[in-house]
């Protein structure tokens, strides 16, 4: 199978083991009979020997999604199982590799945050641009509209600025981010210096 499959016995001890679990556990032939405790794993698995002790006592299955040290995950399932008689003879451990599903689900909630967040956004901008239609107080609403405008693009900083019609001057009229000697020195900018 190529699923990475453990059988461990009534005492812990292991049985057999799928070719795959070697990819997990530092595991040979010769370890048959060991302790599982004397394993060790690439798993953050330290609760393995007490779930296989809890499933024994209890007949209850357990399910833990772990991840291992390449940051690969795993559906791991404790459950107990039967010789042909029905008598309790130990525990079979499988992990299943569900990496692709798991990165799956990162991109997917990551993609919805991000998804709300925009749209939060552009509803909070859209709000600013109708306050902006109507605002008499032309200075607040543009510094309105640039503090929504800045998380949109993903930027760190930003200025508005305004082309003076009579003296050809471009005057920033809004900003955040920038530190005041520039902000000085670009205050008012004449239109025809070339200046970005």
């Amino acid at each position: 199978t190529g699923i990475a499959t453990l059988f461990l016995d009534r005492n812990l001890r292991i049985m057999r083991f799928t070719p795959k679990v070697s990819e997990l556990f530092s595991i040979l032939n010769t370890d048959r009979g060991r302790p599982i405790s004397d394993l060790t794993h690439r798993l953050g698995y330290t609760e393995l020997q007490t779930d296989a002790q809890s499933v024994l006592n209890r007949l209850t299955p357990i399910e833990r999604e772990l991840q291992d040290q390449d940051g690969r995950w795993y559906l791991t399932t404790v459950l107990p199982y039967r010789s042909t008689e029905e008598r309790i003879e130990g525990v079979v451990i499988t992990f299943v590799d569900i990496s692709r599903r798991v990165l799956a689900e990162t991109a997917l909630r990551d993609s919805q945050a991000r998804l709300s967040a925009e749209l939060n956004a552009m509803q909070r901008l859209h709000d600013l641009v109708g306050r902006l239609l109507v605002s008499k107080d032309l200075p607040t609403a543009l510094q309105d509209v640039l503090e929504s405008v800045i998380p949109i693009t993903g930027a760190e900083m930003g200025n508005i600025q305004l082309l003076n019609s009579s003296t050809k001057v471009l005057e920033v009229v809004a900003q955040r981010g920038f530190e005041e000697n520039f902000i000085e020195h670009f205050r008012a900018v004449n239109a025809h210096t070339g200046s970005a």
